[in-house]
């Protein structure tokens, strides 16, 4: 482009330089003036037709020479570039009133600017080939070495240890991927702890339910027994095993199926439930001999979910016998106050610390004296949280556990 518009403009010179000699021959001998272009930096050198030189600007004879035999062999009012040893020349000629006019201008500098600017743009062009292969090194390199380490960092995790990657640790283009995989780990994650949670709660859940059915038949198995005897023992079975199911549905829907979760609410004979807790204990409350008084309104009716409320009834019942004193007292209490029924389940076992009773109904946590897994207190809270029921806890270390469930 430059080396065109070098060209293009020196070109124009010559024609504006022809074009004022055609118009000064026009008006008088084209000698009388001829001396205006003495002064310009575009060569001319007049012949006549004789083919001696009458006219000048150059003063190199023996190039003024070759020019014009040059031109003998160059058609007219063309411009052409020519060259004479070393030099080149950008010219044209013409004959006008009997003179043979070539008007020239020397190209070396304009050819050597040209040059120089072609090396410069060869040494920039290397110069940027060297950056550029440099910089995209640069650039694979260091997101190869990303790649590595987002491997070695994604082989370190298991399913047992499913912590997040840092992505502190990488370039702000690998930031993005990594907190995008970081989401799908924890989505993983928190699906993982829905299924653990779901397997931890109902081996929890149906152990008393399983135990009871095993006792019943061990009992039943001693002896020959009357048919009603085992159609009475297959029944207690039959209804345990159908609790069981409903157990496993509740927590099925719960923790697999969370968002869309709604308790069964029905109305819930309140005696009929605690006495059916209480069969499923009946075992370990005469293996510590302890008294068990009940004292609730006759038909006292609940409104709430039958499952989840005696899964409820069967964990606190259950602590107050596992952490009960043998021939110790377990005490259930029920009346209606206004519009809300007050259910108290009290011991006279080794009660709890004080330092303990804040974290009491945090998911497997344990006091020092307790045993299993501190399951318990934990679904009794998921339950009341569910059921909106209000949960209060009193206890005395060494004397008894009190606890109040408050049904609006």
């Amino acid at each position: 482009m430059l080396e065109s518009l070098v060209y293009d403009n020196i070109d124009s010179e010559i024609e504006k330089r022809k074009h004022i000699i055609g118009k000064l021959s026009q008006q008088k001998d084209l000698m009388d003036d001829i001396d205006v272009f003495k002064d310009y930096d575009i060569e001319i050198v007049i012949y006549d037709k004789d083919e001696k030189l009458i006219y000048k600007t150059i003063h190199d004879l023996n190039t003024t020479k070759k020019l014009y035999e040059i031109t003998k062999k160059l058609k007219e009012n063309t411009i052409e570039s020519v060259k004479i040893g070393k030099n080149t020349y950008r010219l044209t000629h013409f004959t006008i009133d009997n003179y043979h006019v070539i008007i020239f201008k020397n190209m070396d500098r304009a050819i050597k600017i040209l040059d120089t600017y072609n090396d410069v743009l060869v040494l920039l062009y290397s110069l940027t080939l060297i950056f550029t292969n440099g910089f995209i090194y640069f650039i694979v390199d260091k997101n190869l070495k990303n790649i590595n380490k987002l491997y070695n960092d994604i082989k370190e995790i298991s399913i047992l240890d499913l912590k997040p990657i840092d992505s502190n640790k990488y370039s702000k283009e690998f930031k993005e991927i990594i907190e995008i995989f970081n989401k799908l780990l924890n989505h993983i994650k928190e699906s993982y702890k829905k299924e653990k949670d779901f397997v931890m709660i109902l081996s929890h859940e149906i152990k008393t339910p399983i135990t009871t059915i095993l006792t019943d038949i061990d009992i039943t198995l001693r002896k020959d027994r009357e048919k009603k005897n085992y159609v009475e023992a297959l029944k207690n079975i039959r209804e345990l095993a159908i609790y069981m199911l409903n157990i496993f549905n509740v927590l099925k829907n719960l923790y697999l199926t969370k968002e869309n979760f709604h308790p069964d609410y029905k109305t819930v004979n309140l005696n009929q439930l605690i006495e059916r807790v209480l069969k499923m204990f009946e075992n370990q409350i005469k293996e510590k001999n302890l008294s068990v008084f009940v004292d609730v309104e006759e038909d006292l009716t609940l409104h709430t979910d039958e499952v989840m409320f005696q899964e409820i009834l069967q964990n606190l019942i259950s602590n107050a016998i596992k952490f009960n004193k043998p021939s110790g007292k377990l005490i259930i209490k029920a009346k209606k106050e206004e519009n809300k029924v007050k259910i108290t389940i009290s011991d006279t076992g080794i009660g709890i610390k004080e330092e303990d009773l804040k974290n009491i109904f945090d998911e497997f946590y344990k006091s020092y004296n307790s045993e299993g897994l501190g399951l318990g207190l934990s679904i009794v809270k998921i339950y009341s949280d569910l059921l909106d029921i209000k949960v209060n806890i009193q206890s005395q270390e060494g004397v008894g556990t009190s606890i109040e469930l408050i049904l609006s």
